[in-house]
């Protein structure tokens, strides 16, 4: 079975209930593609899939369907990942600098890049420099382009610092935004990331993570904030002063979210506020930025 065959084949296993199919198919690709945890994830599946099906009489009747469902959406969580890997094979030459463009998976658009930016200068006018709360004397912030890194630094608590650039996206096609941060030092666990969709009255969306292996999904309108996804643990998150990966990549008309090359999320898109994007960084901390990258 070719590669790309998988996904359709698992859809169609779980529309006709045959989980145990999904599950061995799915098992089998984790393998081959060497993703050990997901594979162990199926493997772990099917055991609970066999002890449920097999205690018929012993009982479980009752539990059986509301166990089934979650096992289905188990697999359909696996099947996501498994899309993703799939995608990123696709993608993997623009993410490494080969070419300029990438047909989006299942639609015909192709995605350019519009901003591959290494911060080696700051020819992009990024918005950087010292910041200053109203009075234009207190400092609670700074941002800062040198040796290859967006440098923010946080001095203030429940307050938010963002690197902003002016980005207009064709929303009628797909787009992607990624990154790639370190955090230096850290006194608060909230949150660093991407925003996006950014007006100039502050309405803008967030994909941030904490140094204490959180993520979250939110927006803000009218300086209320409202979470898409509330903070939820990752296994996939590099805690404490690590490195991590975050993406956002549209797809018609769902939002993926993905950390460190793993789908944690999808959700259906949402009309953005504005064309601004960038960095944010959240409470007391520094955070060097290495890459930010958009393609539409």
């Amino acid at each position: 079975m070719k590669e790309n065959d998988i996904i359709t084949k698992v859809e169609s296993f779980l529309i006709k209930d045959r989980l145990e199919e999904a599950l061995n198919l799915l098992s089998r690709f984790f393998q081959d593609q060497k993703e050990n945890e997901y594979k162990d994830e199926a493997l772990l599946l099917l055991g609970r899939l066999s002890y449920l099906t097999k205690g018929q009489n012993l009982g479980l009747i009752a539990e059986l369907p509301l166990e089934l469902n979650k096992i289905r959406k188990s697999i359909i969580s696996l099947k996501n990942n498994a899309s993703y890997i799939l995608s990123a094979k696709e993608n993997q030459s623009t993410f490494g600098g080969g070419n300029s463009a990438i047909a989006s998976k299942g639609n015909s658009d192709v995605l350019s890049v519009i901003i591959d930016e290494s911060f080696r200068n700051n020819n992009n006018n990024w918005s950087i420099g010292t910041k200053y709360l109203t009075d234009k004397v207190t400092v609670y912030g700074s941002i800062d382009i040198k040796s290859n890194r967006c440098i923010m630094t946080q001095l203030k608590d429940e307050s938010m610092l963002g690197c902003w650039k002016a980005i207009s996206l064709d929303i009628s096609k797909d787009f992607i935004i990624e990154t790639k941060a370190t955090v230096r030092e850290a006194v608060s666990n909230h949150g660093y990331g991407i925003s996006w969709g950014a007006n100039s009255e502050g309405d803008k969306f967030f994909f941030i993570v904490s140094t204490n292996g959180y993520y979250c999904i939110r927006y803000s309108l009218a300086s209320l904030v409202t979470n898409i996804v509330d903070w939820k643990l990752s296994p996939h998150i590099n805690i404490g002063t690590n490195t991590n990966v975050l993406r956002i990549h549209k797809r018609q008309n769902t939002v993926n979210y993905y950390i460190n090359d793993h789908l944690v999320e999808s959700r259906a898109f949402s009309e953005l506020f504005g064309h601004w994007l960038g960095m944010v960084i959240c409470d007391r901390k520094t955070v060097l930025f290495e890459y930010f990258k958009v393609l539409n």
